[in-house]
């Protein structure tokens, strides 16, 4: 399968650099169908637009976020045409509208086209005969955020969040099902749908993913060998593993009984 990038970066087949690597594994992954559900045109010899215009409405629940997943589009492309309308909590009845028009890129029309520019990947399947397109970005997923060097250039005293801030981080959360709310009135009541003890494990597992590749011992002698420990740390630290040690053994004990009275 060939590969072209456009947009500024690379025009042509040949290839290179590190955003391209990302974009082109990103075309990997979304011609993958359990990843994503491409948009499909039929296209003829020589023409450059494809698609077209719609609007959608809004339920309650929506965001631009959803929207753009739902339609194939990109957030930011969503975005740039609903100016007037809050991405987060667009809020029920509002007439979103979808910019599913194409302009073609200009480059041979086999395999795979990227355009960078756009933030967009477009197949062209062998027969000629139609194209499909999917929104793309750069990145990895689930990479940590890349460090750099900042400075502070301002400090306010006692600073206040905005109420849209406020909206826009509830509305993610309940896009995350991590909150649920109902509608009193003109209030919204917010109420919690996991437990502290559940975000701890999740975002304790995803480190340990991430970091020590799932791996608890080589997190162990990271944080042994890089923080100072008293001699009370380490006792407690091994208090906590000869408990476990015992709790697992006696474990195996009562399974083995359990097996031999079965017998």
């Amino acid at each position: 399968m060939s590969r072209t990038v456009v947009g500024g970066m690379v025009r042509g087949g040949a290839a290179g650099g590190g955003m391209l690597g990302v974009l082109l594994l990103a075309a990997a992954l979304v011609l993958t169908p359990s990843r994503a559900q491409a948009t499909s045109f039929p296209i003829a010899p020589g023409q450059r637009l494809v698609g077209g215009v719609s609007t959608y409405v809004t339920r309650e629940e929506d965001t631009l976020a959803d929207i753009a997943r739902r339609n194939d589009l990109g957030y930011g492309q969503l975005v740039v045409v609903n100016r007037d309308i809050d991405p987060w909590l667009p809020g029920a009845g509002k007439r979103v509208t979808l910019p599913s028009l194409y302009l073609l890129p200009d480059a041979p029309r086999r395999g795979i086209v990227i355009n960078l520019a756009e933030q967009r990947l477009y197949y062209f399947p062998p027969d000629g005969k139609s194209v499909e397109t999917y929104p793309i970005g750069v990145g990895v997923e689930a990479g940590m955020t890349p460090l750099g060097v900042t400075r502070v250039v301002a400090k306010d005293v006692d600073p206040t969040w905005h109420p849209k801030t406020v909206r826009t981080l509830l509305a993610r959360l309940v896009g995350k099902r991590a909150l649920e709310y109902e509608v009193k009135g003109r209030t919204y009541v917010y109420s919690p749908l996991v437990t502290e003890q559940d975000c701890v494990t999740t975002v304790s597992e995803s480190f340990l993913d991430r970091v020590f590749g799932g791996s608890l011992k080589p997190m162990l002698a990271h944080f042994v060998e890089k923080r100072k420990l008293t001699r009370q740390d380490l006792e407690e630290l091994e208090q906590l593993l000869d408990g476990y040690s015992n709790s697992t053994k006696k474990t195996m004990k009562l399974g083995g009984k359990h097996e031999h009275g079965r017998h």
